[in-house]
């Protein structure tokens, strides 16, 4: 016998019992309703239902108490569409025991209560496709030296971006520039060098970032000597990825740590002015 704190509702002959409030069994009842057939509705069998922490228990017995399903739902939805998952799950039971075809489940229609959280809480628009982080780019420079004057240079680059911050490096070489001597004689030089540093975004639209890079170069003079150096610069992108321009601007200084010959006329400063392409990027 079941004892008098229960809700119960009976629909066609099934018993729906349980102390759930979410839902409770008159909603689950009126959700079966139009889903049980008279001919498979089970005349001793019960469903009972139940709360744990985690989840809705669904069982169904027979009229003798033997447990014939069982079933677990997360209380994840709303009390109306949880009673209509019960519904669909205790028909298919019944139509499963009886062997007698399931009739279609009805359209579950949204609530008042649900149609005013659906405003105010409407669908989140899907995510953005992530854009890859790595570049490549590739420029002409114009570099001027006081003891050298103007000369070319081509420029390959790669690094990534995340956000605000990023790094770059890049290869450079140098077309010769005539290096004018003490003596009056000149000498040609140029350097093949490798830049490597971060990059901080300072502005959005067009994007404006400052560049500092760490160089190694070999400089051609009148041998092949290693020599160190380092830039700082401001970097200019109009446009949108995946392709845009840059216009750079930078000062590079050649402090002559490693450089075998101080009296040498070679300038440590260097200035260049850059134009290039780059493919990706955020």
């Amino acid at each position: 016998m079941v004892s008098l704190h229960l809700a119960l509702a009976v629909v066609l002959g099934l018993v729906i019992e349980g102390k759930t409030t979410c839902p409770n069994p008159d909603q689950v009842a009126a959700a079966i309703r139009p889903l049980l057939r008279e001919e498979i509705s089970g005349a001793d069998d019960r469903l009972v239902l139940r709360e744990s922490r985690s989840a809705l228990i669904v069982e169904l017995f027979d009229g003798q108490g033997a447990l014939l399903a069982k079933r677990e739902l997360r209380p994840d939805v709303s009390c109306a569409a949880q009673a209509h998952r019960v519904a669909v799950i205790a028909a298919a039971w019944q139509a499963e025991l009886s062997e007698e075809p399931l009739p279609p489940a009805p359209e579950l229609k949204p609530s008042e209560p649900e149609r005013r959280a659906a405003r105010l809480w409407p669908d989140a628009p899907p995510a953005a496709a992530r854009r890859n982080p790595l570049f490549l780019g590739s420029g002409l420079r114009l570099k001027y030296a006081p003891n050298g004057g103007l000369a070319g240079a081509i420029e390959i680059e790669a690094g990534a971006t995340w956000g605000s911050w990023g790094v770059g490096g890049g290869i450079d070489l140098d077309a010769a520039r005539a290096l004018h001597e003490a003596d009056g004689e000149t000498q040609n030089f140029f350097r093949f060098s490798a830049e490597l540093g971060p990059t901080l975004r300072l502005w959005t639209g067009p994007e404006i970032q400052l560049r500092v890079d760490a160089i190694g170069a070999v400089l051609f003079a009148d041998r092949a000597s290693f020599d160190s150096g380092a830039s700082v610069g401001v970097r200019v992108i109009p446009g949108h990825p995946p392709v845009r321009l840059f216009f750079d601007a930078s000062a590079i200084v050649w402090p002559r740590f490693f450089h075998d010959d101080p009296q040498s006329p070679l300038s440590w400063f260097e200035a260049y002015v850059d134009v290039g392409l780059l493919l990706g990027g955020t």
